[in-house]
């Protein structure tokens, strides 16, 4: 499948879905799988250094990323909003609806996967934010990525 086609597949659902929105429907939004459950989390304050440590039960490479005010993912993610993301996960792993923070040349995104495709030289995905009627205007390769949304602190 070509890149233009992913593009205007996912185009066309954003469409239908925006039509379906219309006559009063909601049209389905994929929201991050819970992969993170309240007891994996612990929270310890450390007197010595005044700082509080945020550890999260078999994902060691867990960082906190604090969301620029984009409105691109709302109702998902907003301003104020931590986010905690790995780079602990396989590429052939994800899937549509899963959230990712990739980089191309003037671009560095949290994105929602809207559909995983593969043409001539791969695997590549298409993205968008789920607040936003078109998806990102290019492929998605898996050297883009460069981590996994695993929760979201409010």
């Amino acid at each position: 499948m070509t890149v233009a086609i992913a593009i205007g597949l996912v185009i066309a659902q954003s469409v239908i879905a925006n039509i379906i929105r219309m006559f009063g429907f909601a049209p389905e939004i994929f929201s991050p799988k819970v992969r993170i459950k309240q007891g994996d989390i612990n929270y310890t304050y450390d007197v010595s250094t005044h700082s509080g440590i945020l550890t999260v039960k078999n994902l060691p490479t867990v960082y906190a990323v604090s969301v620029q005010d984009t409105k691109s993912m709302l109702p998902v993610v907003g301003a104020g909003h931590i986010v905690l993301m790995t780079k602990d996960f396989k590429i052939e792993d994800l899937t549509k609806g899963d959230n990712i923070h990739y980089m191309k040349p003037g671009h560095s995104n949290l994105h929602s996967i809207a559909g995983k495709f593969k043409d001539k030289e791969g695997i590549f995905y298409i993205c968008k934010g789920v607040n936003c009627f078109f998806p990102d205007p290019f492929p998605i390769r898996p050297e883009d990525i460069v981590s996994l949304m695993r929760g979201i602190l409010c």
